[in-house]
């Protein structure tokens, strides 16, 4: 449900036209070439309205990420990802933060990126990651970690990733709302039965979705690496199915709910560790309001 008011292009059109573009920017190759010292005064007057800094074509995260390719980009990247960001044609995210860990300090960073011959294979979450629902957002700038054996504060690095990789999935924006519930605590190992323990935690879900009838609701079921496919799948799906029976039998309509499986496909941690694994092993409740709740 993310918009881009018309106003905004609009006004950067006038902005641009007026030289008065990309200030944050010292080198001018790229930017207004001022200094840090004269551009604060700038940075504050902006500050002082919510969508001027995007109107100026300054605005986080893409002027953090600006600099970073400016700098560090190879001729190719600066071609295909900073001239459209200079240009305010596309937007960009920058993906640090991860729900599992304190991730101002990089080294809990637990995603992963591994080298596969010329390429490169990330697993892992992120999330208020701002401007990653943007419909212009067309490349992101991802932290992970690269050699979880160097030192602590060697073990990490930035990787570009464009927006429209397969396996990127942006899971929630705005009102929506996710519940984890790892299978551990929700289901006996290898069963699909809920762990009557678990029932008072469910009930209290049900209640939350009654008192929001507006809502839909999508139940997905999560399994690791361990077993074949067939099987995964199969197991995913009945779990999910348990949990919307259970829901439904509490009260909430069966209507607003569906219930798929998705077995080892979508991994939120490595399967190479039995932390990962307990990770993976999982179910997903995404409550939706509806679009004029």
């Amino acid at each position: 449900r993310w918009a881009v008011p018309p106003i905004i292009e609009e006004l950067k059109e006038k902005a641009r036209s007026a030289r008065l573009w990309n200030l944050f920017l010292p080198d001018e190759r790229f930017g207004a070439g001022l200094s840090v010292l004269e551009y604060a005064p700038l940075a504050e007057i902006t500050g002082r309205c919510h969508i001027a800094p995007e109107v100026f074509n300054c605005a986080a995260p893409d002027s953090g990420n600006m600099e970073t390719l400016s700098l560090y980009g190879t001729p190719e990247q600066q071609d295909q990802w900073l001239r459209p960001l200079l240009d305010g044609k596309i937007r960009s995210a920058f993906l640090m933060t991860e729900p599992q860990v304190a991730s101002s300090d990089a080294t809990n960073i637990e995603c992963q990126i591994r080298r596969d011959g010329d390429e490169y294979v990330i697993n892992g979450r992120k999330w208020w990651s701002s401007g990653a629902g943007d419909p212009r957002c067309a490349i992101f700038i991802v932290m992970g970690k690269t050699d979880p054996d160097a030192a602590p504060h060697a073990q990490q690095s930035m990787i570009l990733v464009p927006a429209d990789t397969p396996g990127v999935t942006i899971e929630r924006q705005g009102d929506d709302l996710r519940l984890i519930m790892p299978a551990e605590v929700t289901f006996d190992v290898a069963s699909y039965e809920i762990k009557p323990s678990f029932f008072a935690v469910l009930g209290n879900v049900a209640d939350v979705m009654i008192n929001y009838p507006e809502t839909t609701i999508q139940i997905a079921g999560h399994t690791d690496s361990d077993g074949s496919d067939s099987y995964n799948q199969d197991l995913s799906v009945q779990r999910s199915a348990a949990v919307r029976n259970f829901l439904s039998g509490q009260g909430v309509e069966y209507a607003r709910m569906s219930a798929v499986g998705f077995g080892e496909r979508f991994p939120i941690a490595s399967n190479t560790t039995e932390y990962g694994k307990a990770q993976n092993r999982r179910v997903e409740i995404t409550l939706s309001p509806a679009s004029d709740y």
